[in-house]
C-alpha cells in the first residue's frame, strides 16, 4: 500500500517566486537619483565601477563582483562615483499570491560571493537562451536570494490567520479595486460584513480598508513603473473613475503625484 506524506502543505504550495525585470544596467559617471522609492525587491550584481546607497539610517558602498538586495519600499539615494555596471533582477516571492517574504526588511544587504560562486554567477546570467539554461539561472538566483532571508523576519507569516484567510485574499488579489469592499466579501463567502470587520481588525491590526489601500499602492506602483500604459488607464483599471481622485488618493501614501512618482523612479 502507498502511503503519502504531506509536509508544509499550507505553505509549500502557495510560494511564488517571481522576476518582473532584469537586465544590465550601465549608468553615467557621477549619475545621483536621490530618494527613490521602489515597489519591487531588487537583486545587484557589480560587474564594474564602485558608488554607494544610502539614506538616513544606514549607507552600503557598492564593490565590484559582489551582490546586493535592496527590499522593496526601502527608500535610498544612490550615488555612482563611476561609470557603473550592473545586473539587476526585479523580483517578489509571496506567499498565498499575497505576502511577500521580504516585507518587514527595511535595510539594503550585502553578500561577498566566493571566487568560485562569482564565476558561476557570470556564467549563468549570460548563458540563458534555452529554457534549461533559464530554470538553471532562476535556480542560482533563489539559491543566492537565501542568503537575504532572517528567519525572525518571516514568523509573521508562518501564523495560521493568513491560510485562514488563503481564500478571502486570493479574491481580493484577482479582484483588487478602490471599490472593493467587506459587502463584496460577504456576497461571496457568506459570512456578514460584521464578523469581517471585527476579526479582520483583529487578525491583521489594521482595518479592511486600510488593507486595500496598502495594496493598492503597491500594485499601482508596479503597473507605473514596469507597464507602459498611460497614468489614466492605470487609474481606470482599479477602479478610479477619474484621474483627479486617483492623484489625489497616490499622493496621500506617497507624498507624490503618480507622474512625479514614475520620474523619481525612472528618472
Amino acid at each position: 500500500m502507498l502511503e503519502k506524506y504531506i509536509f508544509g502543505d499550507r505553505v509549500f504550495k502557495n510560494i511564488e517566486f517571481e522576476i518582473f525585470e532584469y537586465g544590465l544596467n550601465k549608468t553615467d559617471p557621477n549619475a545621483k537619483q536621490v530618494n527613490v522609492h521602489f515597489p519591487l525587491n531588487r537583486l545587484w550584481f557589480i560587474k564594474k565601477g564602485s558608488g554607494f546607497i544610502e539614506n538616513s539610517h544606514h549607507n552600503i558602498i557598492l564593490k565590484k563582483d559582489r551582490l546586493y538586495f535592496i527590499p522593496a519600499n526601502s527608500t535610498y539615494t544612490y550615488n555612482f562615483q563611476k561609470e557603473l555596471h550592473l545586473y539587476y533582477f526585479q523580483f517578489t516571492i509571496k506567499v498565498l499570491n499575497i505576502y511577500d517574504i521580504f516585507e518587514k526588511e527595511i535595510y539594503a544587504q550585502e553578500y561577498i560571493l566566493e571566487k568560485d560562486e562569482i564565476e558561476i554567477f557570470k556564467k549563468k546570467i549570460t548563458n540563458k537562451n534555452k529554457i534549461i539554461d533559464a530554470l538553471h539561472l532562476k535556480l542560482f538566483l533563489l539559491q543566492n536570494i537565501m542568503y537575504f532571508i532572517k528567519e525572525d523576519q518571516i514568523d509573521f507569516l508562518n501564523s495560521d490567520r493568513y491560510s485562514n484567510y488563503k481564500n478571502e485574499l486570493k479574491f481580493i488579489y484577482k479582484n483588487l479595486s478602490i471599490k472593493l469592499s467587506l459587502k463584496d466579501l460577504e456576497e461571496k463567502f457568506f459570512i456578514s460584513q460584521i464578523v469581517y470587520r471585527k476579526s479582520w481588525k483583529k487578525d491583521f491590526g489594521i482595518t479592511f480598508k486600510q488593507y486595500i489601500d496598502r495594496l493598492l499602492i503597491n500594485e499601482i506602483k508596479k503597473k507605473l513603473i514596469l507597464a507602459e500604459i498611460k497614468i489614466k488607464e492605470v487609474a481606470f483599471m482599479y477602479g478610479f473613475n477619474d484621474e483627479y481622485y486617483f492623484s489625489r488618493f497616490f499622493k496621500k501614501y506617497t507624498h507624490l503625484s503618480p507622474s512625479d512618482y514614475k520620474k523619481s523612479v525612472l528618472g
